[in-house]
């Protein structure tokens, strides 16, 4: 069994466990470890695992647009954000034009504010498409920082894919459980193969 198999087989038994349908961040991290170490493009980068790692937060964020959408059809930044990260991190494009997106988009973000009962997954998505544009060059969280058993609430703010998980479910158990088994069982696979 590859590592790869391992960490998903992993992932998979602590969200089967997980009674509000939530893979913890610890798990994620276990996860991700499979993509293997990174490097960020300002000391030689980016190297596969970077590239795995954005690549798995565009596929969340892209996951949770259709929610950004359907509460605002004409407003396209969150998508053109997204699909400027990848070209951008790779070096096709200027980084400037992924902020120059996020900057604006981020202020219209914060004014709508959002909460977990239902009126907050347009705010989610939003903000997971904005944390985006910094987060896809920071590659992992740093273990000095946040401590391998940091939990998504231990933190100042919330990660891109914890982030598209509460737009799309809020606090329903069930949609939480469904969301992060598609993290582990497809986003996950399909970003390992970006980079070999």
């Amino acid at each position: 069994m590859s590592d790869v198999d391992r960490a998903i087989e992993g992932a998979l038994r602590a969200l089967d466990t997980a009674p509000d349908g939530w893979l913890e961040l610890a798990e994620r991290r276990r996860l991700r470890e499979a993509f293997g170490p990174w490097t960020p493009p300002y000391l030689g980068g980016p190297d596969a695992g970077l590239l795995r790692r954005a690549a798995l937060l565009v596929a969340c964020v892209q996951r949770a647009l259709p929610v950004w959408e359907q509460a605002f059809p004409d407003d396209r930044r969150p998508r053109e954000l997204v699909e400027r990260v990848m070209p951008a991190l790779r070096g096709d494009l200027p980084e400037a034009e992924v902020y120059a997106v996020a900057r604006p988009l981020r202020e219209d973000v914060d004014r709508l504010g959002g909460d977990l009962k239902g009126s907050g997954g347009p705010f989610f998505a939003g903000r997971a498409a904005v944390f985006l544009a910094s987060e896809a060059w920071d590659g992992d969280l740093d273990p000095e920082l946040y401590p391998p058993e940091t939990r998504d609430l231990d933190m100042d703010e919330l990660r891109v894919e914890a982030l598209a998980a509460y737009a799309l479910a809020g606090e329903d158990s069930e949609a939480r459980r469904a969301y992060w088994r598609w993290y582990v069982t497809e986003a996950f696979p399909a970003a390992y193969a970006v980079a070999a």
